[in-house]
């Protein structure tokens, strides 16, 4: 299988989760008070506060490696000796794929949400 199938495989696993949906996900949990929010998603990976504002911040990271295509060869003859090529094949493709969630929190209850990265999808 090529790695141009490979990738729109990978791609179509993964079309039904979308950042919309995952948007929406963190729209629902507005107005949740934090110790919900800590039973859910667990502690967070990194905390601070300023102005009364504290934000929690998740961190999430995995890497799909998609596996390349092998070479091809071909061994041709020239009298008593033998010559082989190798052609085409690719490389694998290594995908980093990560996403980082930020919670606002005021008054104990999540006020606002962001996200940013390549895997901040829902289904």
């Amino acid at each position: 299988m090529n790695r141009l199938a490979l990738v729109l495989i990978v791609l179509l696993l993964t079309a039904c989760a979308t950042e919309a949906k995952y948007q929406s996900k963190l729209n629902a949990l507005k107005g949740t008070d934090e110790l919900s929010l800590l039973r859910s998603w667990g502690p967070p990976n990194q905390v601070f506060e300023t102005d009364g504002h504290r934000f929690l911040v998740y961190r999430s990271s995995q890497t799909i490696i998609v596996q390349g295509a092998e070479p091809m060869y071909q061994t041709t003859f020239s009298g008593r000796t033998a010559y082989t090529h190798r052609y085409g094949g690719t490389p694998d493709t290594i995908m980093n794929l990560d996403c980082a969630t930020t919670f606002e929190i005021v008054d104990g209850k999540i006020f606002g949400t962001s996200f940013r990265g390549s895997n901040c999808t829902s289904d």
